[in-house]
């Protein structure tokens, strides 16, 4: 699959990470920003709008915003991928999935 820039260009950061599941890829930016692309069949990049389906460009993404919080103002430090999960560390000590 080749995969397109997102549509905010990663608001001009770097990508300083990449996570990759089964089928899913997790890209981190340097000012702690977490897009993802590829299959959201289980609901691994947590895109309850695209739930079901594949991904072909990079999302920003967001933690449920059932559990309270948004990852969107949370500043990641670390991410992870597995088959059908995506993690994310924040800068203070916070692990989202």
């Amino acid at each position: 699959m080749l995969v397109t820039p997102p549509s905010d260009n990663y608001l001009g950061d770097k990508v300083v990470e990449l996570a990759c599941g089964a089928e899913h890829t997790l890209a981190r930016t340097s000012n702690g920003m977490v897009y993802g692309w590829g299959s959201n069949r289980k609901n691994q990049l947590g895109l309850t709008s695209d739930y079901g389906s594949e991904v072909h460009s990079p999302v920003r993404l967001q933690a449920k915003t059932a559990n309270g919080e948004l990852l969107s103002n949370k500043r990641v430090i670390s991410i992870a991928a597995g088959e059908l999960y995506s993690l994310a560390l924040t800068d203070r000590g916070k692990v989202y999935a």
